[in-house]
């Protein structure tokens, strides 16, 4: 086993652009990974070992109690289910073996696990609180502008 290599990465940038999606390409080597924004949510697709795995930050700041992994493990169970509460925060991935990448099965699996969790973190923060990361960048956004100096008129 290992890390994919760089002419699978290849291919994932030519799908993404044949799919026309604005990525933003992070870290080097080990740490590399590509990050898109969806709806509320944001993906990774990171490598693994021969395959690749999407992450999805689904949400930030909800307390992991019985009602929240109850509703995950049941209600909130789709077919992406590797999923991951840790420190407040809950996370979802998806493996996809490097020997069945072709331009369908990748865009079909990023469509459908996208989707997948922007309607989790929805869900989630409906049912328990918590931020998207649209609601962080919101936050930001904000935050910047109260700060932001202008010169001229309003």
């Amino acid at each position: 086993m290992s890390i994919v290599d760089e002419k699978v990465w290849d291919k994932i940038y030519f799908y993404l652009d044949m799919m026309n999606l604005p990525y933003k390409d992070v870290g080097e080597k080990l740490e590399r990974h590509i990050v898109l924004l969806y709806e509320s949510t944001q993906i990774h697709i990171v490598s693994g070992e021969d395959d690749i795995v999407f992450i999805a930050d689904v949400i930030e700041g909800v307390e992991p109690g019985e009602g929240l992994l109850k509703f995950l493990l049941t209600d909130g169970a789709k077919p992406f289910g590797n999923i991951r509460v840790d420190e407040n925060k809950v996370y979802i991935g998806y493996s996809l073996p490097v020997e069945t990448l072709d331009f369908n099965i990748f865009a079909t699996v990023l469509y459908q696990f996208s989707m997948y969790a922007d309607w989790l973190d929805d869900e989630v923060k409906k049912r328990f609180g918590g931020k998207r990361i649209s609601d962080m960048v919101e936050g930001i956004e904000k935050e910047n502008k109260k700060t932001e100096r202008r010169i001229g008129f309003k």
